[in-house]
């Protein structure tokens, strides 16, 4: 019986061997995958509408803006594990990089987690794709809408009921400014603009009236 005993701890270990030898191999080449990580500290990836001033909406067309990366990394955008049909991603020069791609016609609005992996050396991150929900434009038949082409840098409106226009003041730039900001006033209803100018100290923030 104790020679029984002895001749199987005798096997069991043999076996044990056997697969330790065949297993290590596999657990080496594992290892070897885990090369030295990059490490960015501006890398970052955004995503707009195609249609400049409209919102990411199921079925448009997205284009996705990256910066901060390494000249040359090949990068792929997944949702899940699931690649975005965006084509082949390469930094450029500056370690950019822009592409395009058009979401599902049935995609759900929401925030949706992206997952950008760049390659040589590896790295992933985490971006933020919000698809907005489309809402579709109500009631505008009871309105006369007129548009009008007024100046860049726009940031700020007030209505005068006392002159029956609409005051937009602008932007050039910071202090000290060098050239004056144009302060548009549109009329209703043909919605023609006049044009002012002021400096950033004397710019009323709301028209007086």
């Amino acid at each position: 019986m104790t020679m029984l005993k002895n001749s199987l701890r005798g096997v069991a270990l043999g076996a044990l061997l056997a697969v330790s030898t065949v297993a290590l191999p596999s657990l080496a080449t594992a290892q070897s995958v885990f090369t030295a990580p990059e490490r960015l500290q501006e890398g970052s990836v955004s995503f707009a509408s195609a249609q400049r001033g409209l919102p990411v909406l199921a079925g448009g067309e997205v284009v996705a803006t990256g910066r901060g990366f390494r000249p040359g990394q090949a990068i792929a955008l997944l949702h899940g594990q699931t690649p975005l049909s965006t084509g082949a991603i390469v930094a450029n020069a500056e370690g950019g990089f822009e592409a395009r791609l058009t979401l599902p016609a049935d995609a759900a609005a929401g925030n949706h987690p992206i997952v950008v992996v760049s390659q040589a050396p590896y790295n992933a991150v985490l971006a933020n794709l919000k698809i907005s929900p489309n809402v579709p434009l109500s009631g505008e038949s009871n309105f006369r809408i007129t548009n009008s082409r007024l100046t860049r840098g726009l940031y700020q409106t007030a209505y005068s009921a006392k002159r029956n226009a609409v005051f937009v003041t602008s932007a050039v730039g910071r202090p000290p400014l060098h050239r004056v900001a144009p302060m548009p006033r549109a009329k209703p209803p043909t919605a023609a603009s006049s044009r002012f100018t002021a400096s950033a100290s004397t710019m009323p923030t709301t028209p007086s009236g």
